[in-house]
Formats: structure tokens, C-alpha cells, sequence
């Protein structure tokens, strides 16, 4: 665990935090920063956690910092929208508790949840650019403590699974309805339009990207 080790140690020096302190305002104890040096592998939550209490942008430290991850991710689909002509958002079809015979390489930071809940979607085309682009491999988790509360995920990058099963990666905006279970999906690409007033089965965010070679 050299890479989160190191991401650690240097956000408590930047905000001047000890590893007991830090560990105790994100968990309300103060052993988690000790246990994760001695080798033991926190929750994604505990982990989400102490990135937040230490600054720590969760998915751009896990994707340019962290040491790949040994073993591989069902790949469930792919996601892509449009061609050269007017936009037209193709869905990927997919459900995650499905087992899926095409597999994709173990992002870094992957060891911090069960790895049985993780899965990978691919991307084609531009239309995620400039966040994603073609190639790109997002991952999620099944079990991601933040899929219970949508509210905290607006602003941020998901799979989102709609009434008519239909998935889309996109960006949770605030309905213009305002109405409860409704939702804005912004296109990351801000040439194609913005779905509105949208109801969700479910929104799982984005964790990890990794990029073609």
C-alpha cells in the first residue's frame, strides 16, 4: 500500500495533521491511519472519509498516483454518444449483477473495496470529452456508499441507470422541475444537450478512470 501510504503522509504534512487526529475526525477513532500502514485494507467509506478530511481528491489520487492493482474487472459494456452528425446519445445496455466474459485490467486503488463489486464500462466516441475520451475505462463499485444518497453526487460523474433500464454516464445537475426523484443528467461533452427532468433507478459515481496506452 506504498501509493495511498504516500498520498496520506503528504496531505497530513500539508495540513498539518497528525495521523492520529486526522484518523479520529474522519472515523471518530484514531487508529485507521496506523492500521492502513501496517497493511491492513480500509472500507471504501473509511477511505472516502479521510480523503475528505484530508483534501484529497478520491479518483485523481487513485488514477495517477497509486500503484496498479493485480487481477482483472468484468468490462459490462461501453458508453458512447453520437458521431460527426446532430448528437444522439446511444445507452449501454448492461446490468450489473450479471457476470460479463470480457474483462479489463484492476485500476489502482481497487484493493480499498471487495473486488467482486466492481465493474468497468468503456468508452467510445467523444462524447465525454474533454473529462473522458475514447478508450477510457470508468469503473464503479455495486456497493458504493454514495449511491444511497443522490443529493451528495450532484456535480459528479455517473453511470446512471434510468427508469427504461437505459444507462448513461453523465453529470448530476439539480431538476429543473424541482420536483423529488428527478434529476437534470449533463452531458460532459457540452456540445450534446442536457437531459432534464430525468427519474433514476440508480446513480453509481465514477471511482476510477484509466487511460489507453
Amino acid at each position: 500500500m506504498t501509493g495511498i501510504i504516500k498520498i496520506i503522509e503528504k496531505a497530513l504534512k500539508l495540513r498539518k495533521l497528525t495521523a492520529t487526529k486526522a484518523s479520529k475526525l474522519a472515523t471518530g477513532k484514531d487508529g485507521l491511519i496506523k492500521n492502513i500502514k501496517a497493511g491492513h485494507s480500509p472500507s471504501f467509506e473509511n477511505i472516502e472519509k479521510l480523503f475528505a478530511v484530508l483534501g484529497v481528491n478520491l479518483t485523481y489520487s487513485f488514477e495517477d498516483t497509486m500503484e496498479p492493482a493485480i487481477g482483472h474487472v468484468p468490462l459490462l459494456g461501453y458508453i458512447s454518444a453520437g458521431g460527426d452528425d446532430l448528437p444522439d446519445d446511444t445507452s449501454v445496455s448492461f446490468f450489473p449483477d450479471n457476470e460479463s466474459n470480457e474483462q479489463t485490467n484492476m485500476p489502482p486503488g481497487a484493493y480499498l473495496q471487495r473486488r467482486g463489486n466492481i465493474f468497468s464500462l468503456q468508452v467510445k466516441g467523444s462524447s465525454m470529452r474533454p473529462i473522458y475520451s475514447d478508450g477510457d475505462i470508468l469503473f464503479m463499485y455495486k456497493d458504493d456508499p454514495a449511491r444511497g444518497d443522490l443529493k451528495k453526487l450532484i456535480g459528479t460523474s455517473c453511470a446512471v441507470t434510468l427508469e427504461d433500464g437505459e444507462v448513461y454516464v453523465k453529470t448530476l445537475r439539480r431538476p429543473d422541475s424541482g420536483k423529488l426523484g428527478e434529476w437534470n443528467l449533463e452531458s460532459l461533452n457540452p456540445v450534446w444537450p442536457m437531459m432534464t427532468n430525468q427519474r433514476l433507478l440508480e446513480a453509481l459515481p465514477v471511482r476510477h478512470v484509466t487511460h489507453p496506452v
